[in-house]
This record gives C-alpha cells, sequence and structure tokens, in this order.
C-alpha cells in the first residue's frame, strides 16, 4: 500500500532574524534551502519513491539561489529509510556550515557546531498510510507538518556560543574563508560585488545610481501566494507534481526579474520569494517589480478564474536600519493581507522615514494602475526635487484641509469637480499628471468599497426588530429599500463579502440591541455618511427624511457589521 511522507524543516525565520547583513540572510536561506535540496537527492532514485513537492529534477544549480522551499511531500511505494536519509542529509549540512566558518575537522570548536546544529535544526517527519486518508493527500499531510511545526524546540538560538551569530553579525562571515567558499562555490552569484570584490551591503543596494540622485532607503519584500490549498484541493493529487514544477518556473522567471532590477533574492522556492531592493532604479519602483512578479505569477502558476493569485509584504526603511527589524516588518505586512483583506491579492506596504515617522498602505493588485499613475507622474524628469517636494506638501496639505468634504463628496464627477476647484492655481498646471493621478487614485479608492448589496438585503427583514430599537420607522426602512433598488445596477463590485457570507450568522449571534452603548451607536453614527453613502454612490432624492434614510440605512449595514464582529469573537 503506497504511503505518504512528509517532512518540515526549520527554524527558517528564526534564523534569517539573527541575521545582520543581506550576504548572512543568504547564507541562512540558502542553508536550509540546500538541506532540502539534499534530502531530495539522498532519497531512492526509482518509480516507486515520487516527490510531489517541491518541484526537483537532480540538476545541480551554481546561480546560488535558495530555490528548495522549507517542506518535503513524497509518495512512496515501498518502504525507505527516511531517519537514515534525513540523518545523513543532516551530516552534509554540517560539512556546509562548518566549511564556511573555516573550522578545522575534529576540532574542539568543529565539533561543538556539529553538535549545536544537531539540536538546533528542526526537522520533523510523518507518514500517512494511502487508505487512512479523506480527500486530497497532499491538504491532509500538510495539515499535520502545520501542527509539527508549532511543537516546542529548545530555545538555544540565544546562547553565546551559537555559530550562526558568529557567521551573521561578527567579522567572521567577512573574512577571507567564507568569501572564499562562496565565491568557489556560487562564481556567478550576484551577492558578490565583482569590482570590489566584497559583499553587497544595504547600502550599495539602496545606493542605485539614478543619475546624481541616490536613494537612501531599501525594501525588503515578502511575497506568498493566496488561495493555494484551495487550489490544490481542485486540481486533486495527480496535479500537484506539474502545480511544483509551475511554482519552480515561477520562482526562476522572478529571480531573473528581481536581479535585473538591481535587488537581491534571498530565496525563492515554491511560491514563496523574499529580497531586497532598491526603491527606485532605472524610472521603475519596487512597486513596479512587484506587479511584474504578479503577471508572472498569474501566466505561470494561475491558468484559470479559480487559480491561485499572489501578495506582498513590503517594508521600507532607512539604509542603516536594522534588516533584521525590516524583515520582520515585511512578515507583519504580509500577515495583514493574509488576515484582513477580503479576497488577499494585495500590496502591504509599510514605509518608515528615517526621523521614525511611518505610514501603511494597502494597494489591492488590481488598483495598481493608479498608483503608478501618481509616482510615475512624482518621478517625472521635467520636475527638479525641489518641486516634487513642494508639490507633494502642497497636496497633502490641500488634501487634509478639505478632508471633510471629500467624505461627503458622492459621485465620481462631483469629486472631480472638487478636485478641480480645489487644485486651479496655475502654480499648479506643472503637477497637472501627479494631480490626475491623485484624483484617480482617490475614486478608485471610493469605489473599491462598492459591492452588491442584494445578498445582504434580502436578510434584512430579519434584523428589523433591531433597527426599530434605533427608531426608525417601518415606512422609512421600506423606502430605503425602494432607494437602494435605484441604484442596484451601480452596486456591483464586491469587496466586503464578509457582510454576504457571514450575515446569517451575525443575526443568530445578536442578543439585544440594549446591549449597545451610548458610545457604540455614536461611533456607528458619526462614521455612517462616511463609510456607506459616498462610498456607495447613493443618491438620496427625499431630502426631507433624509435623517431617518441616514439612521435605518445605517442600522442595516453597521449593526450587521457589529453583529458580525461580536460573532467572530
Amino acid at each position: 500500500m503506497a504511503e505518504y511522507i512528509g517532512i518540515t524543516i526549520g527554524p527558517i525565520f528564526d534564523t534569517l532574524l539573527l541575521a545582520h547583513s543581506p550576504a548572512a540572510m543568504w547564507f541562512a536561506s540558502k542553508m536550509f534551502s540546500g538541506l532540502t535540496e539534499t534530502i531530495c537527492r539522498n532519497l531512492p532514485s526509482n518509480p516507486e519513491v515520487t516527490i510531489l513537492s517541491p518541484h526537483f529534477n537532480n540538476t545541480v544549480y551554481k546561480d546560488g539561489i535558495g530555490r528548495y522551499h522549507d517542506r518535503i511531500i513524497i509518495k512512496i511505494d515501498s518502504a525507505i529509510d527516511i531517519e537514515n536519509i534525513i540523518l545523513k542529509s543532516e551530516n552534509e549540512m554540517a560539512e556546509t556550515v562548518t566549511t564556511a566558518l573555516g573550522l578545522i575537522k575534529d576540532s574542539e570548536e568543529y565539533k561543538h557546531t556539529v553538535e549545536f546544529l544537531k539540536q538546533y535544526l528542526q526537522i520533523h517527519w510523518t507518514t500517512l498510510p494511502e487508505d487512512k486518508i479523506n480527500g486530497s493527500a497532499f491538504l491532509n499531510i500538510s495539515k499535520i507538518l502545520d501542527s509539527l511545526e508549532q511543537m516546542p524546540s529548545p530555545n538555544i538560538s540565544e546562547t553565546n556560543d551559537n555559530p550562526f551569530k558568529l557567521i551573521f553579525k561578527g567579522r567572521k562571515f567577512r573574512n577571507d574563508s567564507v568569501k572564499n567558499y562562496v565565491a568557489n562555490a556560487y562564481p556567478h552569484l550576484w551577492l558578490l560585488d565583482k569590482e570590489q570584490e566584497k559583499f553587497r551591503d544595504i547600502v550599495s543596494i539602496a545606493g542605485t545610481k539614478d543619475g546624481l540622485k541616490r536613494s537612501e532607503y531599501f525594501a525588503v519584500v515578502e511575497a506568498d501566494g493566496d488561495g493555494i490549498g484551495n487550489y490544490i484541493n481542485s486540481i486533486g493529487d495527480e496535479n500537484v507534481s506539474d502545480f511544483s514544477k509551475n511554482c519552480f518556473d515561477y520562482a526562476q522567471k522572478a529571480h531573473d526579474l528581481i536581479t535585473e532590477f538591481g535587488a537581491m533574492t534571498v530565496y525563492a522556492g515554491g511560491d514563496d520569494l523574499l529580497f531586497i531592493a532598491p526603491v527606485y532604479r532605472n524610472e521603475k519602483t519596487v512597486f513596479d517589480l512587484c506587479h511584474d512578479i504578479r503577471e508572472i505569477f498569474k501566466n505561470t502558476v494561475a491558468n484559470n478564474n479559480d487559480s491561485p493569485s499572489v501578495s506582498f509584504g513590503i517594508a521600507i526603511r532607512y539604509e542603516k536600519f536594522p534588516l533584521y527589524e525590516t524583515l520582520n516588518s515585511s512578515i507583519n505586512a504580509l500577515y495583514e493581507v493574509k488576515e484582513s483583506v477580503p479576497g488577499k491579492d494585495a500590496m502591504m506596504i509599510d514605509f518608515m522615514k528615517g526621523s521614525g515617522q511611518g505610514i501603511k498602505l494597502l494597494i489591492p493588485n488590481d488598483e495598481f494602475g493608479s498608483f503608478k499613475s501618481i509616482l510615475s507622474s512624482y518621478y517625472a524628469p521635467a520636475l527638479n526635487t525641489d518641486d516634487k517636494n513642494k508639490g507633494i506638501h502642497s497636496v497633502i496639505y490641500a488634501l487634509e484641509k478639505n478632508k471633510t468634504l471629500f467624505n461627503n463628496v458622492i459621485g465620481d464627477e462631483t469629486l472631480s469637480c472638487l478636485m478641480d476647484n480645489i487644485f486651479d492655481n496655475t502654480a499648479h498646471k506643472k503637477f497637472e499628471n501627479f494631480l490626475s493621478g491623485i484624483k484617480k487614485n482617490i475614486i478608485d479608492f471610493k469605489n473599491s468599497q462598492l459591492c452588491d448589496l442584494s445578498s445582504a438585503l434580502s436578510k434584512a427583514d430579519s434584523i428589523k426588530s433591531f433597527i426599530k430599537g434605533l427608531g426608525a420607522a417601518d415606512d422609512v426602512f421600506d423606502s430605503i429599500i425602494t432607494e437602494i433598488g435605484k441604484y442596484n445596477d451601480e452596486i456591483c463590485l464586491s469587496s466586503t463579502t464578509v457582510v454576504k457570507e457571514r450575515i446569517d450568522k451575525a443575526v443568530y449571534a445578536a442578543t439585544d440591541i440594549n446591549s449597545l452603548t451610548d458610545e457604540d451607536i455614536k461611533e456607528i453614527s458619526s462614521r455612517f455618511f462616511e463609510n456607506i453613502l459616498c462610498r456607495r454612490r447613493i443618491m438620496l432624492t427625499d431630502t426631507e427624511h433624509k435623517g431617518d434614510y441616514v439612521k435605518a440605512f445605517e442600522s442595516i449595514l453597521r449593526l450587521s457589521k457589529f453583529f458580525i464582529e461580536k460573532a467572530g469573537k
């Protein structure tokens, strides 16, 4: 009977967070990728052993990319000694690390390092007989690996004699033994600066020349596929190997783009990417790079409407900012997309200036065009640096000053006229393209909140009693339903799918409207006009009862959200 074996390797991210330089981060990633590769290479080469993930073709690559992720899933038709295969692979990895450190074999330092690695590495594996599987074998064993990765492990990473600290933090990583190891093992590696014969650092990555301008900021980008589990479930285990091959090809193409941009690939395995990049180079931004990577993903991995998408966590920091903290911020930014954005498929940008001031910005991938138009206009060669700075500050000041007007404007045409009236000074003419991009971005943002409310409104009758608790009469309630119906064709995009998917649960979870405090109702009501009416372009024709409309419409949608949040706790 066939069996499935799953192997998980760690702690990769804990190790990456020890790195203080791009070279150290690369070394950590390549070390774990190399261990995955070694295990795959040491598996029996016969038809009875099938590697489902990662894609492995026994080719030896010398480009230095960490192209193998931290999980291996295989199908076997006859028993293999997986424990000894893993032990042999661990020993080979230990040789790699001790060689990089320049340690003499059988010395005390050598023995200590080998012993440390045995304790430090977290390699867990499990088997699953075919007759115990319900549904996808790949997904079943992936869930088991998820649990294994949560198992507690010895906390030895912070010990003073941790050899990774010697490699990643001290001069030892910059010594001749390590540099020679990298140069000999990967002669074409982009990690090395060929002219200066030294490892690339953050300053050299961030400081890509653009005429006389040098950026003092760099970006760490973490990318990950969305909806992979659902997609694998839809294609079946028989097609997982082909999917792994597509991911492998995507990672290679993405690495080529990253290198061409002047960035440094830390990791490119499966549907995951990690790279360090300049913010701007050769009239392109790191956001353009992410958009291009997304297109490669769509063309290589995704092949139909049900295919997965890809999201990005982008952390931008001053060049002197700690690399490991920037990495952590990019991971958290990606996590925010995964956990809070319906449908995912977005960029979360976490930007912090050298002064410590910061901002976060979410850009849905499908709305990248309007965001790009603003950046392109700002970087237009016709504008000198002083004009650009004055222009951006002028726009920000005007937008902030007129925020109330923008929040209460209904309809694209009215918003466009408002923008034209605010920025009608002759001095604004040179920023015409920039302002046009700002205008389009604001309109797109408002419209991104539109949704097809028909599903939610069909449930509205079941919360009428709650509406009455805020004093809205039945005739007002019915008028609102009629009013919304007039504009149902305009309300067609869906970003707030949580209302449609969870409103049933919310209604049954709701208890008593009287449990809402005055502060609750005040907060709900104060945000109604901004968050509901103006974002849905609903024009209220009956101005006499506008206050009642607001109250009733607010009750339907805002209380639904309140109950949904309550049900989720």
